[in-house]
């Protein structure tokens, strides 16, 4: 994987914005409605191809396709895979410990802000056949994006959103034997993608907030010695599914859910950062510009990045409207290569931008990212040489 040899590089973690163009399609097909299958996919090239030129325009090192293709977060692999259907609409039902405490915040906020709405009907997938994969969807997204970047130098380029094996439990099984054994038909059918990702050059981002966002669900809360056990079988599950392939050819996107909230009741990095750890991947992508998780680059005073790996920091953030400075975000940065190594480092934001903040504010954050990098890079690099000589 790309690394930092003489500057900060600069990446993010994947959803850019769509066009409501194509979300109104989008609309339509979720809801059965008549839709020209030809113009839809001939909008969803037109808009990576304007994704990765507006990454080439902003100064983003290592680009995606801006995950336009993909509809929702966890939903779109549905498509990818023989075997799934949607079962009645269920109420969505919230144990979270941030929603009770500020629930008369959060009744007022849920029609402003991205967020799931409390009582929203929900379509459940289930399983009622064999889960087998279907590499057609993936193939495409591959050729959209090689052929949107063909006209610009990127570095290493990567594919956002894959969703890791967590999502299973979503899963209601009405055909296998056992609930585990339809989970492990999906894992098999999520490595399929990883391995033809990898194999065409790009690299897999894995993305699984529940590894850390799950912690503020439980109510009456479970003891962080029990957590940590659940979190260390959702990693041993996730490395199954990376069996395979290359471990440099990964990296893993872990936050504690991007909707805007009090996040009052996040656990903290370090109760789990070991963990992390442990995910067979050479990059972690982990939320850090947020107030509620910016001081944990603290938590890198103690721990120890193995050799080898990447550390990719928010330094920039969805969950705020406020810009940030440069020199802000090139503190941030500096404070991260200054214990774990400048060529260990990769700037992003905390998060998927797009459907999360405002289209003008998030391209304004992640041109105040790279412009942060190059000041972290010049206090990194030449202003270190200027002294050395």
């Amino acid at each position: 994987m790309i690394r930092s040899s003489d500057r900060i590089l600069t990446t993010h973690v994947g959803s850019l914005y769509r066009s409501p163009q194509l979300l109104e399609m989008y609309r339509r097909k979720l809801n059965d409605e008549p839709c020209d299958e030809a113009e839809f996919q001939s909008l969803i090239l037109q808009e990576t191809k304007s994704a990765v030129r507006l990454q080439a325009e902003i100064g983003i090192d290592i680009p995606a396709d801006g995950e336009i293709s993909r509809f929702s977060f966890r939903g779109y692999f549905h498509d990818r895979v023989s075997g799934l259907t949607f079962g009645p609409a269920g109420a969505y039902v919230n144990r979270s410990r941030d929603r009770t405490e500020f629930a008369d915040f959060y009744a007022q906020a849920a029609p402003h802000y991205w967020m799931p709405v409390v009582g929203k009907p929900l379509p459940v997938p289930v399983c009622v056949g064999p889960i087998t994969y279907n590499s057609e969807p993936a193939l495409r997204d591959i050729a959209n994006l090689k052929e949107a970047m063909k006209d610009f130098r990127f570095m290493q380029p990567f594919m956002p959103a894959q969703v890791a094996p967590s999502s299973t439990t979503a899963i209601r099984n009405e055909y296998y034997s056992t609930q585990e054994e339809c989970n492990i038909a999906f894992v098999e059918a999520l490595r399929e993608e990883y391995k033809l990702l990898a194999a065409s050059g790009l690299v897999v981002q894995l993305d699984d907030p529940f590894i850390a966002q799950e912690w503020e669900v439980y109510e009456p809360a479970i003891s962080i010695k029990e957590y940590r056990k659940r979190a260390e079988e959702r990693v041993a599950l996730l490395n199954y599914s990376l069996e395979g392939v290359p471990e440099d050819m990964v990296r893993l996107h872990v936050c504690w859910g991007s909707w805007h909230g009090p996040h009052a009741h996040d656990l903290p990095l370090r109760d789990i950062v070991d963990i992390l750890l442990k995910v067979k991947a050479q990059a972690y992508s982990i939320e850090a510009a947020n107030p509620q998780h910016e001081h944990e680059w603290e938590v890198w005073k103690d721990v120890r990045l193995p050799d080898g790996k990447i550390l990719i920091p928010g330094v920039v953030t969805h969950k705020s409207y406020v810009v940030e400075h440069p020199d802000l975000v090139a503190q941030r940065i500096v404070r991260y290569a200054d214990l774990v190594g400048r060529e260990n480092i990769i700037a992003a934001p905390d998060c998927g931008m797009g459907g999360r903040i405002h289209q003008q504010v998030g391209l304004a954050k992640l041109r105040v990212m790279v412009e942060g990098a190059r000041r972290a890079s010049d206090r990194l690099w030449r202003n270190a040489h200027r002294k050395s000589a």
